[in-house]
């Protein structure tokens, strides 16, 4: 689903507009966390990007175990690299 939502990171009118946003952001907000794995980097900082658009009280944590998750990491509230 992630992946249907966020297919051109070039267009963020795009994202927001599609059908599926909303019911994933409905599910994001059901849940304690949200785990993005096996998932485009670009994908991953999208999310977050989209998360905190939205909901501009929510926090948003990223944790990443390399250079391919910067971008998510930059996105986030609050980031960190693990090894």
């Amino acid at each position: 689903m992630i992946e249907q939502i966020f297919s051109n990171e070039n267009d963020e009118a795009i994202y927001f507009q599609h059908p599926l946003t909303d019911i994933f952001l409905d599910l994001c907000l059901q849940s304690k966390t949200v785990i993005c794995s096996r998932t485009a980097p670009n994908i991953k900082s999208l999310v977050v990007r989209t998360v905190k658009k939205r909901f501009k009280d929510i926090i948003t944590a990223s944790v990443g175990d390399g250079a391919n998750d910067v971008p998510m990491l930059k996105e986030a509230n609050i980031g960190k690299i693990t090894h």
